[in-house]
């Protein structure tokens, strides 16, 4: 197996053998890698769990506080999309726990996102746990984002990496 990493593209590889068999070519092409800027506003963490437990299910634990100007902020919106290769347990059971302060749950399972509304987010850290199912093994998965931000005022935001290594 012979691997080679182009620099940058566009770029033009040449390929050239000789003899007898078979030979396969295969291309890869990574795009849509996402970025973090700065935060601005709030802070913000998430955080693996229980993935090698064997009695507990695996879990993204997701803090979030706000450290703006204000002393509140209106509705807050935190999205995490989820690293690929895992989905979401059931997110719609954090809008009975009392404590997560979560007024409404949106899943997209297209973009294998899960929206988290907030009515507001004060200094006081929110935590709030997603259980996860593993899938699909895959080798070598990237980083996905945890956004939080006011829904009113989408200046402030911050935005993380994070990902699950199991």
């Amino acid at each position: 197996l012979y691997e080679h990493k182009l620099p940058s593209v566009p770029a033009e590889l040449d390929i050239v053998t000789s003899g007898e068999g078979c030979a396969m070519v295969q291309s890869v092409l990574r795009y849509n890698i996402p970025e973090v800027k700065e935060n601005n506003g709030f802070e913000i963490s998430a955080t693996p769990l229980n993935l090698n437990s064997v009695d507990q299910e695996p879990s993204v634990k997701v803090c979030s506080k706000y450290i703006g100007n204000r002393e509140k902020t209106g509705m807050v919106l935190i999205e995490i999309e989820l690293v690929t290769g895992w989905e979401a347990v059931g997110p719609d059971r954090l809008i009975n726990e009392v404590d997560s302060g979560v007024q409404r749950v949106e899943t997209d399972n297209e973009e294998n996102k899960v929206v988290l509304y907030f009515d507001e987010m004060t200094i006081d850290e929110k935590c709030i746990e997603i259980e996860l199912k593993q899938v699909i093994f895959i080798e070598d998965a990237k980083d996905a984002t945890v956004t939080v931000y006011d829904y009113y005022n989408t200046e402030e935001t911050a935005t993380i990496l994070y990902n699950i290594i199991a």
